[in-house]
């Protein structure tokens, strides 16, 4: 293709196809970029939750959902399985919780933070404390295991408003796709990730 105009940042270009027949194709691009200072060092982790503590998770992530806007926090809510390193745990896993809070430990485990996870029944700490952002991303080194050994069928739903019972309703599907093909379980993983739009 060949450029007749020059794109600009917030603007509008058209370019000419090989075929004069097709005409021009219109792109608009608006870039913009804005740097902010970020804490080098983030309080990060993962918490592990049995099956049987499903509904009160479900319940903490929909109120933490609901009140928090902090862009410093966010978290991964994943089942327990061979996506987390672990055996499969069939129709019924377990439930993980990411936990990433740039604001410090102190944070992470206050009333504005993950307190309430940390409160669950049945809660267990896995790996977690004051790391970099490469760390950070090493706390899902496991779901690597997946590439080259399964073709992925992705569906990533945006959701608007959790209610006390989205968590619950997913595990169900997972339940219900796993008792339909026993062998989906050592190969699937239900990924829930909370990010704030600010």
């Amino acid at each position: 293709m060949e450029a007749t105009s020059e794109v600009k940042p917030n603007s509008v270009a058209a370019f000419n196809r090989s075929s004069e027949a097709d005409g021009p194709i219109a792109v608009i691009t608006a870039l913009k970029l804005r740097a902010r200072p970020y804490p080098d060092r983030v309080f990060a982790g993962i918490l592990f939750f049995p099956y049987s503590s499903l509904q009160e998770v479900s319940a903490g992530v929909s109120a933490m959902a609901a009140r928090t806007a902090d862009p410093k926090i966010a978290m991964h809510v994943v089942n327990q399985g061979p996506g987390m390193g672990m055996p499969d745990h069939g129709a019924r896993p377990g439930v993980g919780i990411m936990m990433y809070d740039a604001r410090g430990e102190a944070h992470a485990r206050s009333k504005e933070g993950f307190q309430w996870a940390f409160e669950l029944p049945g809660v267990q700490v896995g790996p977690m404390g004051e790391m970099s952002l490469r760390q950070v991303n090493a706390l899902a080194e496991t779901f690597r295991d997946y590439q080259g050994s399964n073709i992925f069928w992705l569906s990533a739903p945006l959701i608007a408003g959790l209610d006390d019972e989205t968590l619950v309703r997913a595990w169900q599907w997972y339940e219900e796709c796993v008792r339909l093909h026993e062998g989906l379980g050592a190969g699937s993983s239900v990924v829930f990730e909370f990010m704030q739009e600010v």
